[in-house]
């Protein structure tokens, strides 16, 4: 009769014959799957065909998301059109297009844009697949036609890629040539706030439509920047920024310009030659504003004011301004918060009783008392 101790004995010694053979058969089975040696940041399986296609596809959600960025940066478009214009804070390229140029409308269809996307695909892809060098090192030799992208914008962006690849190692040949993709990110719902805006704007050419994308604003969550560039007269920089639409951890940024004939107001003329008030009283059809208008610069937790009707002429006043409501009389008083920080476009629209209307625009810079200079 065995012992207790014998027993234990043979119990450690199976356990130890099972971890060596399950070692050995885990050690042969990474062997088979050409799992050792292999780049773990890349995560494909070199000895098997399948992880050419699991690459191919990565490469292709990875150049979309891109792609995406890219085409949102430059108003829907990869190669800009003309009318557009240039700017300085884009990396890529340094044009945006007009959406509106006076009153010609050149807005991007959402099928346009999906055929820039596909450009953008057929272009970019090869930089990310790098002539499939990992594949390469490893035996492989891969033989491969031309790049023919497919995007459909949905509530995700779909995408499907024919590519033909001729696969061969050692007497091992093979051929794939169709992929498919996803983007969660759903660019419709962009589209739509865009398409909405334009339509707001084609309702009135001439004017920046601030109200309708104030409200949108706050319906949909984004924040959004209105520019007036010196270099270009009558035009505006629009730049939305979607929060809760994120690519690679990064709010979506969508750019865009419009440009205006604002010649008749910037002389202070109405649409009208002659208006008569229902008192009989004869309009001049201009807007006599005189006062000169200038930049002002206002400090975080302090007031900040400006009369922009020192003569107390008998003006109506309009802002177009997130950061105050001015007076009807033309007063601006308001105290700015850090979140104000930085320099802000001002829009100011002037009407008297006969309709006639003028715009004012200043530059309003906002610092934080920390922020100020020994020579200030």
């Amino acid at each position: 009769m065995l012992k207790r101790g014998q027993i234990t004995i043979f119990i450690i010694i199976g356990i130890i014959v099972l971890f060596v053979v399950l070692g050995i058969f885990f050690f042969l089975q990474k062997i088979n799957t050409g799992g050792l040696g292999v780049e773990e940041d890349k995560q494909i399986n070199v000895d098997n065909t399948d992880s050419l296609k699991i690459f191919v596809e990565h490469c292709q959600e990875n150049t979309a998301k891109e792609g995406l960025k890219f085409l949102a940066e430059h108003g829907g478009y990869y190669q800009v059109p003309e009318p557009s214009m240039s700017i300085s804070f884009l990396s890529a390229s340094s044009k945006i297009p007009y959406y509106f140029y006076q009153e010609s409308k050149n807005f991007p269809t959402l099928e346009q844009i999906q055929t820039e996307l596909e450009v953008y695909l057929a272009d970019q892809l090869p930089v990310c697949l790098d002539n499939f060098k990992v594949f390469e090192k490893e035996g492989w030799k891969i033989e491969s036609g031309a790049i023919s992208p497919e995007v459909k914008f949905k509530d995700s962006v779909l995408l499907k890629l024919n590519y033909p690849l001729q696969i061969s190692k050692g007497e091992s040949q093979q051929s794939k040539d169709n992929f498919q993709g996803r983007v969660n990110f759903n660019f419709l719902e962009i589209y739509d706030i865009i398409n909405k805006t334009v339509a707001e704007q084609e309702e009135h050419l001439n004017y920046v439509p601030i109200g309708w994308i104030s409200a949108a604003s706050l319906q949909n969550n984004f924040t959004f920047e209105l520019s007036y560039p010196d270099s270009e007269i009558d035009a505006v920089v629009y730049s939305f920024n979607f929060k809760e639409h994120i690519i690679d951890d990064e709010p979506y940024h969508f750019v865009f310009a419009n440009k205006y004939d604002w010649t008749e107001l910037q002389q202070g003329r109405g649409i009208r030659e002659e208006v008569v008030s229902e008192d009989g009283t004869q309009s001049s059809g201009k807007l006599d504003y005189q006062q000169i208008v200038e930049d002002q610069r206002c400090y975080v937790e302090d007031i900040c004011s400006y009369n922009l009707n020192i003569y107390n002429d008998p003006y109506q006043f309009e802002d177009y301004s997130p950061l105050f409501d001015i007076s009807k009389d033309g007063r601006i008083s308001f105290r700015p918060q850090d979140k104000d920080v930085g320099v802000h476009q001002i829009l100011v629209k002037v009407s008297d009783a006969f309709g006639e209307e003028k715009y004012l625009n200043f530059k309003l810079e906002i610092k934080t008392l920390g922020g100020i200079s020994e020579s200030e």
